[in-house]
């Protein structure tokens, strides 16, 4: 309760204590109050059964010598028994600690207990001789008048006693209203401190309310600044990091987010449409080597590279394939180099056994230089990788560049690499179509003409055996005329 009364501000915890100080105050005042009303009820009570007690006494002694002159007995009962009765019985009451009707007693102590049993022993002393005397007929008013002497002194010491309690019950009262002016003079003198210091802190509470207010208003207008700047894209803008509620770290955790996702789109697009022109270029028809200069000359420049080189795989001769460099750009302008690199041979023909791009960011000494017309120098980094497609390498693609290539440059350039190796494919395959539809024309054609000359060779064939058939039936015929000839003179002779 203690902590949470500390959080509280000071205007808020000077109320509090005013609150709480007033209450035990009301309670206090109810309470002493309470107490003076009681004491003032049993002071009154006190006074009263004396009063009473001194009068039926009196009362009693002058009705009991009037009775006994006048010889009226009767007259006894009512006026001077019955009195006595009601004070025995009020004073037995409050000898027993409870309270008489119509009296608001104390708790009777021991001294006083030892004084009312005295008194009531004397009153009820009297009120036993008036009856025997009574019984009697014979009134004897000497041992009466010493018996209410006797008791008149017993009364007497007991309004002594309850004199010195009343006076005792008086000088509580007096005490208890001496300190419930004391509290309350205190409480007006601490709600008055209160009051000043209460408005002496509300008055620099709201001094740092205003600078507080002020200090808002600045950061707020510093954030509105930077979600604005980052509504427009602008992801380089900072803030300060002195925010304890945590806010300026979010926003600069969202603007990283932004930033991060903004560079992810950027990269994307950059190999969307990397991929797209390229395609574009891969899709023109023409020349080989005119669509090679092209293809390397748009990896270099848009990848940022300084340095490029195209090398496909020259199998012409089955027993020694070579890798060729068929197309080279540097400095935004062609090279005209002739290479050949033997498969294994070097980073180019290593690339190419191994199928697997090759990034070196410290190169051997004097591996490839670049020359420029200001001088040359050794490039930071060199890229080779593989052109394959379908799982067989056609070749290799070299790139050296005075800057680092980061991780989604080089991922692009693979991607240009698979292009390439299925263009380069594909010329392949066109090419040996090709070839092959020209050899098979060729056959064709050579076909034609041997089945020409087949047909002819026929022709004079079925020609020559036409005539021979003619002449056979010639030659029967002349045949058949000389054995006529013969048969007609051997009939003759």
């Amino acid at each position: 309760m203690l902590k949470a009364i500390k959080k509280l501000n000071p205007i808020h915890r000077a109320t509090g204590i005013l609150a709480f100080s007033g209450l035990v105050i009301v309670v206090l005042m109810a309470l002493a109050v309470r107490h003076i009303r009681t004491g003032y009820a049993q002071t009154a009570a006190c006074n009263n059964l004396i009063m009473e007690c001194r009068q039926v006494l009196a009362t009693g002694q002058l009705h009991y010598d009037r009775i006994a002159d006048s010889n009226q007995p009767r007259a006894m009962e009512d006026e001077v028994l019955k009195p006595l009765s009601r004070i025995i019985h009020n004073l037995e009451a409050f000898y027993a600690g409870d309270r008489p009707p119509g009296f608001d007693l104390p708790e009777p102590d021991e001294d006083t207990r030892v004084l009312i049993k005295n008194f009531l022993y004397d009153v009820q002393r009297i009120s036993t001789g008036i009856n025997q005397q009574r019984q009697a007929g014979t009134f004897v008013k000497s041992e009466i008048d010493n018996a209410f002497e006797q008791a008149s002194h017993s009364l007497d010491r007991l309004a002594g006693l309850l004199a010195v309690q009343v006076k005792a019950i008086s000088v509580r009262m007096q005490s208890v209203s001496l300190l419930m002016l004391v509290l309350l003079a205190g409480v007006f003198t601490i709600s008055v401190f209160m009051y000043f210091r209460s408005n002496r802190q509300k008055n620099k509470l709201i001094k740092l309310t205003a600078s507080s207010l002020e200090e808002e208003k600045s950061r707020v207008d510093t954030l509105s600044r930077f979600i604005e700047a980052i509504s427009n894209g602008d992801y380089s803008v900072a803030i300060g990091t002195d925010d304890k509620s945590g806010l300026t770290a979010r926003l600069l955790s969202m603007r990283d987010n932004l930033k991060a996702n903004a560079d992810e789109d950027a990269r994307r697009n950059w190999a969307t449409q990397g991929l797209a022109q390229i395609g574009e270029i891969l899709r023109e028809t023409g020349n080989a080597a005119a669509l090679y200069d092209k293809l390397i000359k748009f990896v270099v420049n848009y990848t940022g590279s300084n340095q490029g080189g195209l090398f496909l795989l020259n199998d012409d001769d089955e027993h020694h394939p070579f890798l060729e460099l068929v197309s080279a750009y540097a400095f935004e302008r062609k090279k005209f180099i002739s290479k050949q690199v033997d498969i294994g041979q070097g980073m180019v023909g290593q690339c190419y056994q191994e199928a697997d791009r090759i990034f070196l960011t410290k190169l051997p000494e004097e591996y490839v230089h670049i020359t420029s017309g200001l001088g040359g120098a050794t490039p930071t980094c060199l890229l080779l990788v593989p052109l394959k497609a379908n799982d067989k390498v056609y070749g290799v693609l070299e790139l050296a560049s005075f800057k680092q290539l980061a991780e989604h440059q080089i991922r692009l350039i693979e991607k240009f690499a698979e292009s390439i190796a299925a263009t380069v494919s594909a010329v392949k395959i066109n090419e040996s179509t090709r070839m092959l539809l020209e050899r098979t024309q060729q056959q064709a054609e050579e076909m034609r003409a041997q089945e020409e000359e087949m047909r002819q060779n026929m022709e004079e064939l079925s020609a020559t055996q036409e005539e021979m058939a003619r002449k056979e039936r010639e030659y029967i015929k002349r045949i058949s005329e000389l054995e006529e000839q013969v048969n007609s003179k051997a009939t003759a002779g």
